[in-house]
C-alpha cells in the first residue's frame, strides 16, 4: 500500500514538473532576442497583462539572433507569431479597444481584399508564379499581411486552408505598424524578382482575434 502511495505521489510530481518545463521553456523562447527591431512588436503583451489571465499558448519564430553565417540562396522572411488566451473579459476588450484605435488597416480572414508576404518556398507552394507577379503588382503595401500557412498548419483551432492568409474565417486582423524600408541586419537582406520595387522590402505587424472567442494573435513579418 504504502509503495503504491509512494508511486502516485511520483506520478504527479512527475506530471506537475513537466507541465511546468513546458511553460517554462515557451516563456523563455519568448524573452530571447530577435533581429526584429524590439519596435515593431513593442504593442506585444508585457509581464504586466498577468499570467494567470493572460496565458501564452503557442509561439513560432524564426527571428532569433546568432552569429551563425548565413547563405542568401532564396528570397526569406522573419516572423514571430505569438498567441494568447485570455480568460479576462474585460481585460479582452480593452485591448481591442486600444487596437481598433491604433490600427492602420483591418482585414477579416475570410475576405479576398488583402493579400500574403511569405518566403519563396512556401508562396510557391501556393501560387505559381504569374499569379504571384500580378498579385504582387496591383496591391500596395498596405494590402499584405503575414503569410500563416505553414506556421499554423498544425494548429487546427486556428486553421483554415481556404482564407488567403491560413488563418479561420471571421478573424479580424489588424495591421499596427508598417513600412517599406529595410530593417533587418545586412546579411538576410535579399531582393526577390517577382516583388516590384515598391514592396521589394518592408516590415508590417498586428493582432489578430475573433469576437467569439479569447486569443489574441500577434504577428510581426519583416523582409
Amino acid at each position: 500500500m504504502k509503495n503504491l502511495i509512494s508511486i502516485s505521489i511520483f506520478l504527479v510530481c512527475l506530471i506537475n514538473c513537466s507541465c511546468q518545463n513546458r511553460n517554462n521553456s515557451i516563456n523563455k523562447n519568448y524573452q530571447e532576442h530577435y533581429i526584429i527591431p524590439d519596435s515593431l512588436y513593442s504593442f506585444f503583451p508585457k509581464e504586466s497583462f498577468g499570467k494567470n489571465n493572460f496565458n501564452l499558448i503557442f509561439h513560432s519564430t524564426n527571428a532569433k539572433k546568432n552569429n551563425l553565417p548565413y547563405f542568401k540562396e532564396e528570397f526569406a522572411v522573419t516572423e514571430l507569431v505569438t498567441i494568447y488566451k485570455c480568460n479576462d473579459k474585460l481585460k479582452f476588450d480593452s485591448l481591442k479597444n486600444i487596437y481598433m484605435g491604433e490600427h492602420i488597416c483591418q482585414f477579416l480572414s475570410g475576405e479576398r481584399n488583402y493579400f500574403i508576404i511569405g518566403s519563396e518556398r512556401d508562396m510557391l507552394n501556393l501560387y505559381d508564379s504569374l499569379l504571384l507577379k500580378k498579385k504582387y503588382q496591383i496591391i500596395d503595401l498596405k494590402g499584405f499581411i503575414i503569410n500563416l500557412h505553414k506556421i499554423l498548419k498544425e494548429e487546427p483551432i486556428f486553421y483554415d486552408s481556404t482564407t488567403t492568409c491560413g488563418l479561420r474565417k471571421q478573424y479580424k486582423i489588424l495591421v499596427l505598424k508598417s513600412g517599406d524600408k529595410y530593417i533587418l541586419p545586412d546579411k538576410y537582406k535579399y531582393e526577390w524578382s517577382i516583388l516590384p520595387n515598391k514592396i521589394k522590402h518592408g516590415y508590417r505587424s498586428g493582432v489578430a482575434y475573433k469576437d467569439s472567442e479569447p486569443y489574441l494573435i500577434y504577428w510581426v513579418v519583416a523582409w
